[in-house]
């Protein structure tokens, strides 16, 4: 008798070919996967098939043999067009095919769940797909549903519809997601409330990479993207163009969230958060772009709540009807460092960069140029708010109520540390109430419209280390938009003249302005991953760096000091253009105004797929807003918080930072 184990080595995996002309072993998938055995593949031969398949418990591979280009799965209309639900083992793979045509609404048997392909409960593996035109109540093209180590990878999911997560719906578990296009979903209808036109993530763990979600639309929360609970570390993601009620690009609700350079371009939402929605979540950015946006409050970010903390978060030319241009933090915690806040606006009220309705923020080491609102172009500072900024450079900033650069009116709390404000348009340098709690230490006060200060402040100069002198930057053009340089050049008064217990990274006194103090050598606005500190030459330019080749066009790519080494006097070198430093030039600030809504009302309406728990029925959007006659909504004051030490999140990004590359903190 020939034993088991001999058996069993001797098996092979069998190749079933579907081919609708009678060419192969079946003429259907479903015949085809019907035949097969665990670890089999069913190759499906190019053409249109209009059946719906179900793998039926077994661990096989099903695939288009000229990808999903030339072979179709066209749905009966009635239930998923593919079933991954019968407890298959890990291997099922799914792969090079286009699925349309399926409709779940109504459809009990999977809870309404997954018109294109319902995965549930199974590590499944799904590449090359594009699944379009489906429909659900949950993930009209895909619902994966429990499913631990689950991949989706290559796919492309487009003009599918659900009432919640119209692409893609990720129910529990963990999901690894890569290349994935989530464009053209659709959540809700009128009178309706959706969720999530690209996607839905409720109580998942997913970890998603190169995903892309585009033209999406909800009619409540998160145009392109909405999740509750569980946690997301999203690299190189964007969100271009998609659109909803709040969170036009996405709204995180209870996450545990990590954003590393990715993108939020384009997006609107009507009441709040044109860009990304953070509602009592905690939330960890590294190198985020928050660019085009517009909203009534927080264009770029609404911080509900919650926790936001990184480096390298950039708010670029959103517009706000209400407050909150660039960030709009109601209630939250925001520790940020080498941020920049160019161009953006609060048209019909506060805080053209950043507007604070209650919370706190710690800024350091940051770029404020170009903002521009009725009060507090760069910074405004509400209620029972407190502002902690070090090391920060404000210019060409404009506040047409009060102050270019920040206002604290009374109920305020700020600390100003080691701070240029300089060249405001429109308004003083800082405006504050006599009962609002203020200090200014170690700045440069100079070229203000409406000079240093205005309403009942002191001017600081001569005390406490401030200076009213041209501050000298490397390179400004005084004309409203960025393109500038802003390190102190030859002769500025900021170098070695900020706050003598604080040190630059060469061990010497810290410079004013957000090029001093322990993180004013650690910009990295060219994403190329390294830093000033690391020996990067050109900040805006990711081609240069210490590790980059060097080639022979009169430019020291390699940061070395030494222009096209190596390349004789034959090697073609035409002697190209040097390397200037500096972002291009950017376009004007826009100037439209829209009414500021008065309703945002928290999700009370999201049945869940499966044994989904009811999510939760507050997060009120930020208190409204002024926009008004005296220099903002809310004007008061509560004790001042001094000193401009990193806090342990900025000690922790900066420990990730120097050793990437070598150093060490002590």
């Amino acid at each position: 008798m020939t034993p088991l184990f001999l058996l069993s080595s001797l098996s092979r995996a069998a190749t079933l070919v579907v081919d609708a002309a009678g060419g192969g072993d079946a003429t259907t998938i479903q015949a085809g996967i019907n035949m097969a055995a665990n670890g089999d593949v069913v190759e499906v031969a190019p053409g249109t098939y209009v059946e719906n398949i179900d793998f039926g418990g077994r661990t096989i591979t099903v695939e288009g043999r000229s990808g999903a280009a030339n072979t179709f799965v066209v749905g009966t209309g009635v239930g998923p067009v593919v079933r991954i639900d019968s407890a298959e083992g890990a291997g099922t793979t799914l792969r090079s095919l286009t699925i349309s045509g399926g409709n779940v609404v109504g459809y009990t048997d999977t809870n309404e769940s997954g018109g294109g392909v319902f995965v549930n409960e199974v590590p499944v593996v799904l590449e090359d797909l594009v699944i379009t035109g489906n429909s659900a109540k949950f993930g009209g093209g895909l619902m994966v549903s429990g499913a631990v180590s689950a991949v989706v990878s290559d796919c492309v999911m487009e003009n599918n519809i659900a009432t919640s997560g119209g692409n893609l719906y990720v129910y529990g578990g963990s999901v690894t997601l890569t290349g994935l296009l989530l464009q053209g979903g659709t959540a809700g209808a009128t009178g309706v409330d959706g969720y999530g036109g690209g996607s839905v993530f409720y109580g998942a763990s997913v970890s998603a990479d190169n995903v892309e979600w585009s033209s999406n639309n909800a009619t409540k929360y998160g145009g392109g993207h909405y999740a509750y609970g569980g946690d997301l570390s999203c690299t190189a993601c964007t969100w271009t163009g998609n659109a909803a009620t709040s969170g036009g690009a996405a709204w995180f609700s209870g996450q545990q969230l990590s954003l590393v350079k990715s993108v939020a371009s384009s997006n609107t939402a009507t009441q709040n958060g044109g860009g990304l929605a953070l509602s009592d979540s905690t939330t960890l950015v590294d190198r985020v772009l928050l660019n085009g946006n517009s909203a009534s409050y927080g264009a770029g970010l609404v911080l509900l709540e919650g926790t936001l903390a990184g480096p390298g978060l950039w708010a670029k030319e959103n517009l706000a009807a209400g407050g909150g241009g660039g960030i709009y933090n109601d209630g939250g915690s925001l520790e940020l460092w080498n941020a920049f806040f160019e161009s953006n606006v609060a048209a019909g009220a506060n805080g053209g960069g950043i507007g604070l309705d209650g919370g706190t923020a710690t800024v350091t080491a940051s770029i404020f140029a170009a903002n521009s609102a009725y009060s507090g172009g760069g910074i405004h500072v509400n209620g029972t708010s407190t502002a902690t900024l070090t090391n920060l450079t404000f210019v060409e900033g404009s506040g047409t109520g009060s102050a270019g650069g920040v206002r604290v009116p009374a109920g305020g709390t700020m600390s100003i540390v080691n701070s240029v404000i300089a060249h405001s348009s429109a308004g003083s340098g800082i405006s504050g109430d006599p009962a609002a709690t203020l200090s200014i230490r170690y700045g440069d006060l100079y070229g203000n419209a409406s000079g240093p200060t205005t309403g009942g402040l002191v001017d600081p100069t001569g005390t406490d280390g401030n200076i009213a002198s041209d501050p000298l930057f490397a390179l400004l053009y005084i004309d409203a938009v960025y393109n500038d340089d802003l390190r102190p050049g030859t002769g500025s008064p900021l170098v070695d003249a900020g706050d003598p217990t604080l040190l630059d990274t060469d061990g010497s006194i810290s410079d004013i302005g957000a090029y001093g103090g322990p993180f004013g050598q650690s910009w990295d606005q060219d994403w190329d991953d390294w830093s000033l500190a690391e020996g990067d030459c050109s900040d805006s330019d990711a081609s240069i760096h210490p590790d980059a080749t060097e080639l022979c066009n009169s430019i020291d790519e390699n940061c070395n000091g030494v222009i096209d080494e190596n390349c004789g006097q034959d090697s073609g070198d035409s002697g190209g253009a040097d390397d200037t430093a500096g972002p291009t030039d950017d376009t004007a600030v826009p100037t439209d105004d829209t009414a500021v809504p008065t309703d945002d009302t928290a999700p009370t309406d999201d049945s869940q797929p499966v044994d989904d728990s009811a999510i939760p029925t507050d997060d009120s959007k930020p208190a409204d807003d002024s926009n008004g006659t005296g220099g903002g909504k809310d004007d008061g004051c509560g004790g001042c918080s001094q000193g401009g030490n990193p806090t342990p999140w900025a000690i922790l990004f900066l420990g990730l930072l120097l050793r990437r590359r070598g150093f060490s903190i002590s």
